[in-house]
């Protein structure tokens, strides 16, 4: 479909290169768009897309946006291993979520302001436990990654970039000193099981693997590091994120499977990373708990959610 304008597509599939090309105003509804190269969307002017699924084979994105792209719910997906999932343009790309689209890859190349998550009932955003990886182009301190997303700071996720996400008034934004990151939707439990070196709780309350930390609680005084261990397949750029009780992130570790083997591991537990107590600066941290969260990808495709609790002394 080339070159819409002021239509209406509701409960079809459409296939094709570039499923469908969009200049002027398109709604899509219920529907599958898919494209065997290139773009299952590709947006200069308005679209809205609602319980729809758009996906590509070949292309790096399913949707290439330079216009202004509401989302609702559905999913977005690429089978390219560049793992995007939209490219939304620079300053010219302006992306809207609202209720729970399932985005399975990046949303990359966008400026500062460009995206934003829907306010307004009853297509407020409601993502639940997903998580969404930002890949913003440019950005400097202080800019706004997210709009009006403060309350989902555990929702959003910046790859491939020196900043953290840090809430500012109602928005999320890029902040290059890794503290302040606080959020009321952030709550960190308390220990209910004291006598085990660590536990494991997955968001989506589906825990096939398993993510442990030991040894807890952990003596800062005598030089102390905290060991973290996967039994499950092997593990590729993924990354931990460290909070304190206050909710600032102090810290980000990556982790990977230290054994040399290619191809999928054997579900064996191995350690696969560490912390040695310090923030983003190298100062030791004070006393207290701490949450590390983060999302693991295995080689064979696969994500978890994982977070353990730690006891600082």
């Amino acid at each position: 479909i080339f070159d819409t304008h002021g239509i209406l597509i509701d409960g079809i599939n459409i296939e094709g290169e570039n499923a469908v090309y969009n200049t002027g105003e398109v709604a899509i509804k219920n529907g599958t768009i898919s494209a065997t190269s290139y773009y299952a969307l590709y947006n200069t002017g308005t679209a809205e897309l609602t319980d729809v699924t758009a996906s590509t084979i070949e292309s790096d994105y399913a949707i290439y946006n330079t216009g202004t792209l509401h989302i609702t719910d559905g999913t977005i997906s690429t089978e390219s291993a560049a793992g995007g999932a939209i490219y939304n343009f620079g300053s010219d790309g302006q992306l809207i979520l609202a209720g729970s689209p399932n985005i399975t890859g990046r949303i990359t190349g966008f400026g500062a302001g460009r995206v934003s998550v829907a306010t307004t009932y009853p297509n407020s955003f409601a993502p639940n436990n997903r998580t969404y990886l930002l890949a913003p182009s440019n950005l400097e301190d202080g800019d706004i990654v997210v709009t009006n997303g403060a309350g989902f700071i555990a929702n959003f996720e910046l790859v491939g970039d020196d900043f953290v996400l840090a809430a500012n008034g109602n928005d999320l934004v890029a902040h290059g000193e890794a503290t302040a990151v606080m959020s009321t939707e952030r709550v960190i439990p308390s220990n209910e099981h004291p006598e085990e070196t660590s536990y494991i709780f997955s968001r989506n309350d589906v825990t096939r693997n398993e993510f442990s930390a030991g040894p807890v609680p952990v003596d800062r005084q005598s030089g102390g590091v905290v060991n973290f261990f996967w039994q499950g397949g092997r593990i590729k750029n993924s990354t931990l994120t460290i909070y304190d009780a206050a909710g600032n992130s102090i810290r980000r570790l990556s982790i990977t499977d230290a054994s040399g083997r290619t191809g999928s591991l054997p579900p064996v537990r191995r350690q696969t990373g560490s912390w040695d107590l310090t923030d983003r600066r190298g100062r030791p941290v004070s006393e207290g708990t701490y949450l590390v969260k983060g999302t693991i990808r295995t080689v064979d495709g696969q994500r978890e959610n994982v977070s353990v609790i730690l006891g600082v002394r």
